[in-house]
């Protein structure tokens, strides 16, 4: 048996992987299913989400510096004579410098102790594709975005793509791959998370890194926009590793983050290095406390032979305390959603959880507490969840305690009656008519019986689209509101020369409305078209499409914008449009891909 002593040392040392597994088997399980999906964003003109969350560091002006391949360390580090080491560029930079690394390949790993300041960081900037061995950041005030990472040694601190060990860092736009210990770890000794905190970790590609594509520690974090898939267990680098590493999206540890609008996909049991994963899209021993999960996607819906599948959150508190968790607005489309023990005070509303009927061989159910109080579960739709075998919520004595549970939707698609019996308010085998969810589109359909049927939870302000709840009489149930507005593109992704239509839609009201589209540069204008009565005129001087009108209540009205990919660079690029009706002022928008970023984005796949 562990001691803490035992584990804190293990932890101090580098082998975090390594606790005490044996009251994890019984229920943790594995699988994978990728998915692509189309991330469409419609929010309020101010939307409140954390007041804890960090904002991105403005850079002072100071000096710039650039590194280049044909460079030398002896060089003055200009423009016309940059240094050849991204190192020598860390070991002269002070606060407020800023260096730009030229395409090329480094083998280097950047030891980084100097630190910036508030208002002047020390940033460091990939300009084209920058590869090379990582980061070890052991300073405050630093900016790290753009850099191709892999090939990291096999070492406690230097085997991850990037380790931070500092406050107000700003870790963006990094593609780190196949890395010995694991993707990116903001990390803090156990018990001394005050040295490292507000730190961005924000729109990162982690794919194929051992154990864990995120892990943080620390305090108040912002972790945003991450796509994490294909985590492996036994790096083949990995020199003795503990027998208890495993394959997980993403490691929480500490207290005051903001985990949001990630998207974990497509971790295979199947995968050779993945021996006996215990898959789990989020996980924690403790502590962790006071931790907000919010729009944020995992899909898994493969089982392994034993059928075992991924799980949405495993919780629970082993090493120090794990209470008051805040998991709204997300989307699980895996085997289990929640699996929580001694977790005190955990809110759990307004979720999508999706599971599969053929998950017939197991214990599959949406959420188990075991010696967890005061939870509340409330708004969420359970839908295929179960099979029948076990409730959507199952738990023991001891979380019957201030448990606060109802207005639920429960439904299973093949007609059958749901495991268990209804909490006060539940809407029971009732369809929530999703838009389209063999598709993966989990939006309501305008004639869903889960609109303005949930209840008003007050840290839930807004749905998985952004939208502000509620949009009518009261709150819908799961993860979206059905919004005055929405925005989609088809398709989702396209190449050079081929076309991507815009759809705005409404329901109109009778108020007046104008809707405002600016196109982005990479997208050139083909047509536009409305079947709402008013105006719809083009300014080709300013790429903008204006609809002036007053659409009659109840009217299906669509704004159709035509365009055309006239780039071959590979991107991901949103296109908002801004609508005003009356005082108030909404901004929507879509998000496509183009040119093949799809390369690394995940195709429909199911195994098992």
């Amino acid at each position: 048996m562990w001691t803490l002593m035992t584990l804190a040392t293990l932890l101090w040392h580098g082998a975090m992987e390594i606790r005490p597994m044996d009251r994890f088997r019984s229920y943790l399980y594995k699988g994978t299913m990728a998915l692509l999906t189309l991330t469409i964003t419609i929010r309020c003109y101010v939307v409140p989400v954390s007041s804890l969350a960090p904002t991105a560091q403005i850079q002072a002006a100071g000096s710039v510096y650039y590194v280049a391949p044909t460079g030398n360390d002896s060089n003055p580090g200009t423009q016309n004579q940059p240094w050849r080491t991204i190192q020598k560029a860390a070991n002269t930079m002070v606060a407020g410098d800023s260096t730009t690394i030229r395409a090329g390949n480094y083998a280097e790993r950047v030891q980084v102790t100097r630190s910036g300041a508030p208002g002047a960081p020390i940033a460091y900037r990939a300009d084209g594709t920058v590869t090379m061995k990582g980061f070890t950041v052991k300073a405050d005030y630093i900016a790290i975005s753009g850099f191709d990472i892999s090939d990291t040694d096999d070492d406690w601190e230097d085997g991850w793509g990037i380790f931070v060990e500092g406050s107000f860092c700003d870790i963006e736009r990094n593609y780190v791959h196949f890395a010995t210990r694991g993707g990116i770890i903001v990390w803090a000794n156990p018990g001394d998370g005050s040295k490292t905190s507000h730190c961005i970790v924000k729109n990162n590609r982690l794919y194929r890194n051992a154990v864990a594509g995120i892990t943080v520690y620390g305090r108040d974090h912002l972790v945003e926009g991450n796509e994490i898939w294909g985590t492996i267990q036994y790096h083949p680098k990995r020199i003795d590793p503990p027998s208890t590493v495993d394959a997980d999206g993403m490691r929480f540890f500490g207290t005051g983050h903001t985990i949001r609008k990630n998207y974990i996909h497509d971790i295979s049991f199947n995968d050779p290095e993945n021996v006996d994963p215990h898959i789990d899209c989020f996980q924690t021993w403790g502590p962790a406390y006071d931790i907000v999960f919010e729009q944020n996607r995992c899909e898994g819906l493969s089982v392994n032979k034993d059928g075992h599948g991924v799980q949405g959150f495993q919780i629970e508190e082993i090493t120090a305390p794990v209470r008051n968790l805040i998991i709204r607005d997300n989307i699980m489309r895996v085997f289990r959603m929640v699996n929580a023990n001694n977790c005190e005070g955990m809110t759990i509303a307004n979720n999508t959880f999706v599971s599969d009927l053929s998950f017939n061989r197991s214990s599959p159910l949406g959420i188990y507490l075991s010696r967890s109080p005061n939870a509340t579960i409330k708004n969420n739709i359970f839908y295929d969840v179960g099979s029948g075998i076990g409730p959507y919520l199952g738990l023991d004595q001891a979380s019957r305690s201030g448990l606060d549970v109802g207005y639920n939707c429960v439904y299973m698609s093949d007609g059958r009656n749901p495991a268990g019996s209804p909490w006060p308010h539940d809407l029971w085998k009732v369809n929530p008519l999703f838009v389209n969810p063999a598709s993966g589109d989990f939006h309501l359909q305008p004639n869903s019986p889960a609109i303005d049927a949930g209840v008003a939870v007050t840290i839930v302000t807004d749905d998985y689209d952004g939208n502000p709840r509620p949009q009518g009489a009261g709150y819908d149930i799961g993860a979206y509101e059905l919004p005055a507005f929405r925005k989609t593109a088809l398709p989702t992704d396209a190449h050079s020369d081929e076309i991507i239509t815009f759809t705005i839609s409404t329901i109109g009201n009778g108020n007046p409305v104008t809707v405002t589209d600016v196109l982005p540069a990479q997208l050139a204008y083909v047509s536009s078209s409305t079947t709402c009565p008013g105006t719809l005129t083009y300014d080709g001087n300013a790429r903008q499409a204006t609809y002036t009108g007053t659409p009659p209540a109840g009217l299906d009205c669509v704004i159709q914008i035509p365009t055309r990919v006239n780039t071959d660079e590979r991107m991901a690029i949103t296109n908002s449009a801004t609508i005003e009706i009356g005082q108030s002022q909404l901004s929507v928008s879509g998000t496509v891909i183009l040119n093949g970023l799809a390369l690394y984005l995940p195709i429909i796949l199911k195994s098992g």
